[in-house]
């Protein structure tokens, strides 16, 4: 009897090891294993010019690089399309001005509308853009500039946010105004105003539900200040100026640039963001129904992540593309998985290039993380940035067999 126990470990282990030689199959960490999640990247081609805090999005299908900064940390207007055959296409569409960390919203597979940002150089000539604009990728004379009704035309659009709702228009907020933009008339209408100022708020769009009287419903999370509500909804009716409304309950600590993303069963989760100066490793889940907020697991890591990309995968959730700030400057933050059902988070493999204001985007075969920068405090003075000249493609299995 006392050999049973290590001759049932012996006949494990052998299972393991025969499983492991299985082509394509990938096994779930075993109780003793390190917590990460299975998973592979790939080095690809990276982008024709490196930049660091581009927004990715889509444009005919295919990723675009709007905007961002250089290896001279200045602003560039370039405009990069990833085609899914070709690969990364020669430079051939600009903005109007150079923009980086900007807010860009596909109006349809043509157009999109490019919102903010910053233009000049690191650290010192950085100056928050008063302007907006439509890009056509794929058509370089079709640019034009557009004029957010946020008060006077030299007023910054530092700090705005956006999301597209369900009729293909675009709801915009800045301080505590809000916006629509009609994509058809490519024209704005100054709505409402919210019940508090906010700065570096997260907007999703929940849909109508069984309202027949809206077209949509958008949440608003953090971005405002001490003893101002941090989670409210603007309701945008078919007929009438949109409304926001408050959560009762106002649980969250004053915190901006979260991420946010709406689970399988119907919760929003907010992981991470900026607290002060530093990020935080909370998380929270929402309750749409009832309107309550209870906490979620810390994030694995001390140091908070904050300006992160949350995807829904499944039950799952992958948290990719933030930073940890501390008192020593920025540092690339390590992704996460998050499975809200079973409260808890686990690791993704280590990136092989992990930066600053990497770009994240849903490729056809993975995750693609482009390019971003990284920061060395030690080093001498002009050479602390480097922007990275890379794209690495993390592939995950779509199922995985445990012990």
């Amino acid at each position: 009897m006392p050999v049973v126990g290590p001759i049932r470990r012996l006949v494990k282990l052998s299972r393991r090891c025969f499983l492991g030689t299985v082509p394509g199959l990938v096994l779930i960490p075993s109780f003793n294993d390190p917590p990460v999640q299975p998973g592979r990247w790939t080095t690809t081609a990276a982008p024709r010019v490196p930049v660091a805090a581009a927004t990715p999005t889509t444009a005919r299908h295919a990723m675009t690089l709007i905007g961002g900064f250089t290896d001279r940390l200045e602003a560039t207007a370039s405009v990069q399309v990833r085609d899914p055959r070709r690969g990364w296409l020669p430079v051939g569409t600009s903005l109007l001005e150079p923009r980086a960390e900007s807010v860009v919203i596909p109006l349809d597979e043509d157009r999109l509308l490019v919102l903010g940002g910053w233009s000049g150089k690191l650290p010192r000539e950085k100056q928050p853009s008063r302007t907006a604009e439509i890009c056509e990728p794929w058509r370089p004379d079709r640019r034009r500039q557009t004029t957010p009704p946020f008060g006077e035309p030299s007023r910054s659009l530092e700090g705005i946010a956006a999301t597209r709702i369900a009729n293909g228009q675009v709801l915009a907020m800045l301080d505590d105004q809000v916006a629509i933009f009609d994509p058809n008339q490519e024209s704005w209408t100054s709505e409402a105003c919210l019940g508090s100022k906010r700065h570096g708020a997260r907007l999703l769009a929940l849909g109508a539900g069984d309202r027949e009287d809206l077209v949509d419903a958008v949440l608003v999370v953090g971005g405002h200040q001490a003893g101002q509500p941090s989670i409210e909804v603007v309701e945008v009716p078919k007929n009438g100026l949109p409304k926001a409304r408050s959560w009762s309950a106002d649980p969250l600590p004053v915190v901006q640039d979260v991420a946010i993303a709406r689970s399988n069963a119907g919760k929003v989760i907010v992981a991470g963001g900026l607290i002060g100066k530093r990020s935080t490793p909370l998380t929270w889940e929402l309750d749409l129904e009832e309107e309550t907020v209870k906490p979620g697991p810390l994030l694995p890591d001390d140091d908070g992540v904050t300006g992160a990309r949350l995807i829904p995968r499944g039950s799952r959730l992958l948290l990719l593309g933030g930073e940890s700030r501390t008192g020593n400057g920025p540092r690339p933050a390590r992704g996460m998985v998050m499975h809200p059902e079973s409260n808890r988070i686990i690791l993704l493999p280590k990136a092989p290039h992990p930066a600053v204001r990497s770009a994240v985007t849903v490729d056809s075969k993975g995750y693609l993380v482009t390019g971003g920068y990284r920061f060395d405090a030690s080093a001498p003075r002009g050479s602390r940035t480097v922007v990275l000249a890379t794209a690495d493609l993390l592939t995950i299995p779509s199922f995985a067999i445990a012990d």
